[in-house]
């Protein structure tokens, strides 16, 4: 495995951006990644670099139908030519999502641009980019292995070996632990010791002398102990601070679950098994996707895959789409698009509770059908949200 670079790549009519996108790499979710922003001077210049097979970026926000009339065409090659690319698109109207779906973009984002907007989107894809299996190969005696970097939970040096610890088993072989701290370190891995490396987001606490993660015990030095503690205490209390804030109204919440499920007037009934199996076959949706439509996400439109369930909700770790505001919980519901019958199921499993059309508010843990074009609510009624 080599070390590796995340190239974004930026228009100079977006270079605005580029403040907010450093920001959230400094964040300690993905401080560890190795990040380069490339700021062309127009299209014209992305579209010479994909003629030239010089092109290499990751991820290229793109502006579509600016003052730039290229933006569509850099769009287009990317897509045509299946460049190892992913792109946002920016538009300064909902009516060009559309060529989201035709090209393949992973998001839309609707001018103004909010910096809320555009970190949920960026958090969003590399959450996608950092779950999809990357592994360690390595070559032992006359053996090829490959470990799947997330299983890895520490890795320890054992003279001129090192020994590779996961869950289920170690790999013991011939490597510096130098070497690999270098390849490893755009995954969350850091020392902890002369003799030890680490999986930071594995650590489940910081002793005077060791380091835990989970039933794993590792030592630490006093070289990197004041830094590492420092890491790590400020990522819990940023945990804490949102878990007591999602819990001021659970009381409430409780009470509102009572009263729109006994009150006629809002009365929002989930449905059985049954009743979805003889529901009408409709032609499906292309695609997927929900948008927002007012609150700090307003403009943001994700795509998501038919007939695959997702979660939505605070925890960057777990949700498939990132709602970062103080009612909404860790897992707060899952969605699924049923394609063949073109319809939404929705199960709600939040504390604040999720609500449709602005006042039904969902029992929880129970299973709901949304038509297209439903407008929906988590936690705070304010922030709205409509299915595509």
């Amino acid at each position: 495995m080599n070390d590796t670079t995340f190239k974004i790549g930026l228009c100079k009519n977006n270079e605005d951006y580029k403040k907010d996108i450093l920001n959230l790499f400094d964040s300690k979710t993905f401080r560890y990644i190795q990040k380069e922003i490339i700021i062309y001077d127009d299209y014209t210049e992305v579209l010479d670099e994909i003629e030239e097979d010089e092109f290499d970026v990751d991820l290229m926000l793109i502006d579509i139908f600016s003052d730039d009339e290229n933006g569509i065409e850099v769009a287009r090659l990317i897509n045509n030519n299946q460049l190892d690319t992913d792109m946002i698109f920016i538009s300064s109207s909902a009516d060009n999502f559309s060529y989201g779906y035709t090209y393949n973009a992973f998001a839309n984002l609707l001018k103004p641009v909010t910096r809320t907007a555009l970190e949920s989107v960026i958090k969003m894809y590399l959450k996608k980019l950092l779950s999809e299996t990357i592994y360690l190969d390595i070559h032992k005696r006359n053996e090829d292995v490959r470990i799947p970097i997330q299983d890895i939970i520490y890795i320890e040096s054992n003279v001129r070996k090192v020994i590779v610890h996961t869950q289920n088993k170690d790999i013991e072989y011939y490597e510096k632990l130098s070497a690999l701290e270098a390849a490893l370190k755009p995954y969350g891995f850091i020392r902890c010791h002369q003799s030890f490396l680490i999986s930071y987001d594995k650590i489940t606490s910081i002793g005077t002398t060791t380091v835990e993660m989970g039933a794993f015990q590792v030592p630490v030095s006093r070289q990197y102990k004041d830094s590492l503690k420092s890491l790590f205490e400020s990522q819990a209390n940023e945990k804490i601070n949102i878990s007591d804030s999602s819990n001021l109204k659970a009381t409430d919440a409780k009470n509102e679950v009572k009263h729109s499920t006994t009150n006629q007037e809002t009365k929002f009934e989930p449905l059985s098994s049954s009743e979805i199996v003889k529901m009408t076959y409709k032609a499906p949706r292309s695609r997927a996707s929900i948008t927002g439509i007012s609150g700090p996400y307003t403009g943001v439109n994700i795509n998501f895959k038919s007939d695959i369930e997702i979660i939505i909700g605070r925890d960057i770790n777990v949700a498939d789409f990132i709602v970062n505001l103080p009612k909404v919980s860790k897992i707060h519901c899952k969605i699924l698009y049923n394609s063949s019958l073109d319809h939404y199921e929705i199960i709600d499993d939040s504390t604040n509770g999720t609500f449709i059309n602005g006042e039904n508010r969902l029992v929880k843990n129970e299973r709901y059908i949304l038509e297209p074009d439903t407008t929906i609510s988590f936690g705070d009624k304010s922030v709205v949200f409509k299915l595509g």
